[in-house]
């Protein structure tokens, strides 16, 4: 469970979504980086279908308003 201070809101993330948002507290990364950090910690191959898993995350995460994208 993750409490948003700012919204109010509480949110019930995946294990997935818990370790891609720890990633980024310590500072802005790619796609990439994100993509990689997380398949390689999760010990999931790198294919279309776990990078889509990831893109979703993201995407999710963005409209919770956890996350925003960012130009690197």
């Amino acid at each position: 469970m993750l409490y948003d201070t700012a919204s109010g809101d509480t949110h019930q993330l995946t294990p997935m979504a818990s370790r891609v948002l720890d990633f980024l507290r310590s500072s802005p990364r790619s796609h990439e980086e994100i993509a990689s950090w997380v398949l390689s910690s999760d010990m999931t191959v790198v294919d279309d279908a776990s990078l889509t898993k990831v893109d979703t995350i993201l995407a999710n995460l963005v409209a919770l308003g956890l996350i925003e994208p960012i130009q690197l």
